[in-house]
């Protein structure tokens, strides 16, 4: 069965999506924009409750599929670090990639160092370990630019390719709002 989102018309059957009371598919964007603009054709779920014991609240919309709250958690703290790391869900903003990004590096260089002084076969291992978080890294800012992890692909093209994502993740700015990897990073 085709799922057509019923606000912009593309297909969205690879993407987040939400079905409304009536069956008609939306993607989850445009069912954010929906919620904000209170369009009388949808019928809007409720806001997400909040239980009077949480001391936070929840952020996010209620999913009118599941009817569960989805929440969206800012980097911070040791289970979002790892996330941080070793997870390709989510964006990443241009001070964020630029951070994390240099902090990464520092490691390699003291790996470079270590590994200078300790058995090849060791510094190898490290060096692995470090390409993960750099992988991960770089797809998460294409996110944000509301592209593919494929397009790092780019870098298979000598000169050009390295020159493209180094501007493209490094000094262009993210999609502003709510895109099909998540909200806004900033």
């Amino acid at each position: 069965m085709e799922k057509i989102c019923i606000i912009c018309g593309r297909d969205c059957s690879t993407e987040p999506r939400f079905k409304n009371d009536e069956g008609q598919y939306l993607h989850e964007a445009c069912y954010q924009r929906e919620q904000e603009n209170a369009a009388p054709k949808l019928s809007a779920a409720p806001p997400p409750s909040v239980p009077s014991s949480a001391s936070k609240p929840t952020r996010g919309f209620q999913s009118p599929l599941t009817k569960a709250p989805v929440r969206k958690k800012p980097h911070g703290g040791s289970g979002q670090l790892v996330s941080l790391f070793f997870s390709f869900d989510g964006r990443l903003s241009r001070s964020q990639y630029w951070l994390f990004g240099l902090s990464l590096f520092g490691f390699q260089v003291i790996l470079g160092v270590l590994g200078g002084m300790t058995e090849w076969s060791i510094f190898f291992l490290l060096s692995l370990v470090a390409v993960w978080p750099g992988l991960v890294l770089n797809v998460k800012r294409f996110h944000d630019r509301d592209k593919s992890g494929w397009w790092l692909l780019l870098l298979l093209i000598p000169i050009i390719g390295a020159l493209w994502v180094f501007f493209e993740l490094g000094f262009l700015r993210g999609t502003a709002g709510f895109n099909q990897y998540g909200d806004d990073p900033v």
